[in-house]
C-alpha cells in the first residue's frame, strides 16, 4: 500500500482529493483525553517518546485551528475539480515543501536514465 504521501488515486476518483494533514490541531484529544502509558527508557528517541512530547501543553499550543481546518475541508467539496491534495496549516506545508524539495535532486539525477528507456527519435 502507498504511503499517503505518494497516494495516486484510481481514475474513478479522479475528482476526489487526498487529504493530508501534518500539522497538530488544538483538540480536546491533545489536551484533554488522551491517555498514553508510561514509557520506558527502551523508547527512548523514538517516535513514541516525539508523541507524549507532542501532546504536552508545556511545550506550546498546536498551531491549527481545528474549526478552521473543518471549514475549509467542507468548503473543498464544491471545488471542481477537486485537489488532489490539500495540505493545512503552515507546519504541514513548511514540512511537505521541504520533503519535496529534498527530492527533486534524485530524481533529476535520472534524467539520462529515463531518456534512455525512450524510443529513438522518429521510431
Amino acid at each position: 500500500m502507498p504511503r499517503p504521501s505518494e497516494f495516486n488515486p484510481p481514475p474513478h476518483l479522479a475528482d476526489s482529493y487526498f487529504l493530508r494533514n501534518e500539522t497538530a490541531a488544538r483538540t480536546e484529544f491533545r489536551y484533554g483525553s488522551a491517555q498514553v502509558a508510561k514509557l520506558t527508557p527502551t523508547y527512548d528517541q523514538t517516535p513514541a517518546h516525539s508523541f507524549l512530547r507532542m501532546l504536552d501543553p508545556k511545550n506550546g499550543l498546536a498551531p491549527a485551528d481545528p474549526a478552521r481546518m473543518a471549514a475549509h475541508i467542507i468548503e473543498s467539496v464544491d471545488v471542481k475539480p477537486a485537489p488532489l491534495r490539500m495540505v493545512l496549516g503552515s507546519q504541514a506545508l513548511e514540512g511537505t515543501l521541504a520533503t519535496l524539495r529534498k527530492r527533486i535532486p534524485s530524481f533529476e539525477a535520472q534524467t539520462a536514465l529515463a531518456a534512455s528507456t525512450d524510443f529513438p527519435p522518429g521510431s
